[in-house]
């Protein structure tokens, strides 16, 4: 699946969840972009596609939460 193919198809659903994980727009979309990223140059079976996408959207966005809570208090 191309990347065009994998935003169109899955881009409100995972930016909502995105959304709710950071708790800001512009770190969603920026979290969106390295989940499609990376899933455009996997290869996943198509079966398995949508966990992988769901699994990298929560794991991205906990790991952007973590890096901002560490940068703010240093």
């Amino acid at each position: 699946m191309d990347l065009q193919q994998i935003m169109s198809t899955y881009g409100n659903t995972h930016l909502q969840m995105a959304y709710f994980y950071t708790e800001d727009w512009h770190a969603a979309e920026e979290v969106l972009q390295n989940v499609f990223l990376a899933a455009s140059k996997s290869n996943v079976k198509s079966t398995e596609f949508e966990t992988m996408l769901l699994k990298d959207t929560m794991n991205f966005s906990k790991q952007y939460v973590q890096k901002k809570k560490k940068n703010c208090t240093i």
